[in-house]
């Protein structure tokens, strides 16, 4: 067993930077049938936010980051309501 004199939990990853956004409208189509349209955009900066640092001592990939989360993500939806 490899031993350290490190204090538990001291490697910090990268941070994360994210922002969400979403617009909504509602609206009448007639009196008892209304709609509401939505649109949603997920990490809309598009900033990377990277995984953790591999801190697996007998790995090659040690202090490594290997992955990033998704880029941007646009989603749109249309309900109505009666």
């Amino acid at each position: 067993m490899l031993a350290g004199t490190a204090a538990p939990n001291a490697i910090e990853g990268p941070g994360t930077d994210n922002v969400d956004f979403a617009l909504m409208k509602n609206g009448p189509v007639t009196e008892w049938l209304k709609y509401q349209f939505r649109a949603e955009f997920f990490n809309v900066l598009n900033h990377p936010s990277f995984a953790s640092i591999d801190t697996t001592v007998t790995d090659s990939t040690l202090g490594q980051v290997n992955g990033a989360t998704s880029p941007r993500q646009i989603q749109f939806g249309l309900k109505l309501i009666f």
